[in-house]
């Protein structure tokens, strides 16, 4: 999320739906991430005196079992490259949480969304986690489509992953979230880095607000070179909050996949790294319209400053007489 105020003071909120989906393709993936969901290996970014507000919801302790389960009653066949199942992640800006009987909604309505995307009965394992400082959920579900196993009809290509994310948010847009940048570009970053972006992205910065300045008595027998400075402050904040939103737009995304990479256990390397932050960062960076709305704000303020212009020409005469006399 990026909180500002616009250039009448009123508090804007940026709030984003996230998404992440992971393959899972082996056992040891479904083990490695069942340990993650149950807490049962090591998570740094949860508060251990906090793990008991953590809620299963569907499934049980064995996320193999469920997986195993659910594809036996399906009777289709695995092969070696078979997608066994997908994880689903998904959370929202931390401060979207912040506010009382947001989470509950939240949680349905993505259940709703995951429901009418696969079908209850694929659904294995639901999980809520409030251990950590954004609540997120994490979902699994076995990817049958016509009685087979196919990831790739719900993954397949850059498309259907751009669809998908569009489809959650709309789900889920009635609670005030929306969805990030369709397009954008992003760069390689070292695992290292990428980390280092995370732990950034939790202490939730905020965007000082932009401020206008009353015009003194002086300013008022030269409201133009007034106007001119105030405009020129402006943009010179507008920017700063310009850059300030292209950097805090992809925060909130950056601690789901955090969740994503720490399931896998660390296997990622820096080429992985790559093509996911080239993958997820894409749809969550919404700066083009943050930037318009900033462009709205100038204008607006540019408004105000002929209103006042107005107002000061009739007052000016009245000035002057009094000075005669």
């Amino acid at each position: 999320m990026s909180p500002y105020r616009g250039a009448m003071g009123k508090k804007i909120e940026l709030m984003y739906a996230v998404l992440r989906v992971a393959k899972l393709k082996s056992a040891g993936n479904l083990g490695s991430l069942n340990d993650h969901l149950l807490r049962r290996r090591d998570t740094p970014n949860a508060d251990p005196k906090r793990t008991h507000l953590n809620q299963q919801l569907v499934g049980t302790d064995d996320l193999n079992r469920d997986v195993t389960k659910r594809i036996q009653e399906i009777g289709c066949k695995t092969k070696k490259d078979s997608v066994l199942a997908l994880e689903y992640v998904m959370t929202a800006s931390a401060d979207f949480f912040k506010e009382k009987g947001k989470l509950e909604p939240f949680d349905n309505l993505c259940y709703d969304w995951l429901e009418r995307k696969h079908g209850a009965h694929n659904i294995v394992s639901w999980h809520l986690h409030l251990d950590e400082q954004t609540p997120h959920i994490h979902a699994v579900v076995v990817p049958e489509k016509d009685g087979k196993l196919n990831a790739k009809a719900f993954t397949g290509g850059r498309q259907a992953m751009s669809d998908m994310q569009t489809s959650f948010a709309k789900a889920v847009e009635e609670l005030g979230l929306e969805r990030g940048r369709v397009d954008g570009r992003s760069k390689h970053t070292t695992l290292k880095e990428f980390y280092s972006l995370v732990n950034e992205a939790v202490q939730d910065p905020m965007v000082e607000p932009l401020k206008i300045e009353k015009p003194s008595a002086t300013d008022l027998f030269n409201l133009t070179k007034w106007t001119e400075d105030q405009n020129r402050k402006l943009a010179e904040e507008t920017e700063k909050v310009r850059r300030k939103v292209q950097k805090e737009a992809i925060k909130p995304n950056l601690i789901a996949v955090r969740d994503t990479l720490e399931a896998k256990a660390g296997k990622f390397k820096d080429s992985d790294l790559k093509r996911i932050r080239e993958e997820k960062t894409r749809d969550f960076q919404n700066l083009e319209s943050r930037n318009r709305f900033l462009e709205a704000k100038v204008k607006e303020v540019g408004r105000e400053n002929e209103q006042l212009k107005v107002k000061l020409a009739k007052y000016e005469p009245t000035q002057n007489r009094g000075m005669k006399m």
